[in-house]
């Protein structure tokens, strides 16, 4: 990828727990449930502000790292 596309960043992201039928079972658990657009919109910003030494990286939505 370094050759082919020298300003790209490659980036994991987790956007939290969203509502949807997936996270249904995990939403009665107290956790911090999103709307699917939110949580597009909270990934967006997060890949808006990464630069080349989040390369490689692990994001959740609110930009924190994740260790691998």
């Amino acid at each position: 990828m370094a050759r082919r596309a020298p300003e790209a960043i490659c980036a994991a992201l987790h956007p939290g727990t969203v509502a949807t039928g997936l996270s249904a079972p995990f939403q009665a658990a107290g956790l911090e449930v999103h709307a699917p657009a939110d949580a597009a919109r909270h990934i967006l910003a997060v890949l808006d502000q990464l630069t080349a030494e989040a390369n490689g990286g692990f994001f959740d939505w609110r930009d924190q790292t994740i260790p691998w």
